[in-house]
């Protein structure tokens, strides 16, 4: 057995998934499928068996990086330290945040968050994390002291009914929109421009289908200065 999938209940992704391993002299391959994840039709498409012997195939990956590993820019990754402020070090000007666990405070709820991409549980830890489960709204002073806004942006729960809307607003504009942001996702490696400006709003919407575990996060979220 070289791959198997059977356990997989992850989301369906319109560019796939991708498994990859070492290759295997074989003289046959056998593929079984057992079901589908809701229990529907299975289709095989594209089946091919390579090898050297017969053929050179040229691999096309996408990517080696996983889907929960945010990759910033030179400009955000590689800031000194001494010019990077946590927001979760920043007291907030205003805040209204979504569902809270009872006995709770939002400020309680920021901190480490796994940010996951599948149902599985495969993600990362983020350390320096913004607590924003749907509806939230939380509001920043930047005093016109900064550059740029980064965050890792994406969901702290494997539910599948997660569904919610990054927004932020820079001066009352809005400078992002995720648009719906489910499970399966890439976590975003956000970065917005602030240059100048004096104020930064972070919303998080319900995606229009209630809060049901939309637990969203703006992980690692700082202020960059220039």
């Amino acid at each position: 057995r070289i791959v198997d999938e059977s356990r997989n209940e992850d989301n369906a992704r319109r560019e796939g998934t991708e498994r990859w391993f070492e290759p295997t002299q074989a003289r046959y391959v056998k593929l079984t499928v057992f079901r589908n994840s809701s229990f529907g039709g299975a289709r095989v498409i594209e089946l091919a068996v390579m090898g050297q012997e017969q053929e050179q195939v040229r691999v096309r990956r996408r990517s080696i990086v996983p889907d929960w590993e945010a990759q910033f820019p030179a400009e955000v990754r590689d800031v000194p330290l001494e010019r990077i402020s946590y927001l979760i070090d920043v007291s907030p000007q205003s805040v209204v945040p979504g569902w809270l666990p009872a006995g709770k405070a939002w400020a309680e709820m920021n901190g480490p968050v796994k940010l996951l991409t599948t149902r599985s549980g495969l993600g990362q830890v983020y350390a320096k994390s913004i607590y924003a489960q749907a509806s939230s709204e939380v509001v920043y002073d930047l005093g016109g002291t900064y550059s740029r806004f980064a965050a890792a942006v994406g969901i702290g729960t494997p539910k599948a009914d997660c569904s919610v809307v990054f927004q932020v607003y820079v001066d009352g504009e809005k400078r992002y929109d995720s648009a719906l942001y489910r499970l399966g996702r890439p976590v975003v490696p956000l970065v917005v421009d602030v240059t100048g400006a004096k104020q930064l709003k972070l919303v998080v919407t319900d995606g229009g289908d209630g809060i049901r575990n939309d637990y969203a996060w703006w992980g690692e979220a700082r202020l960059i200065k220039p």
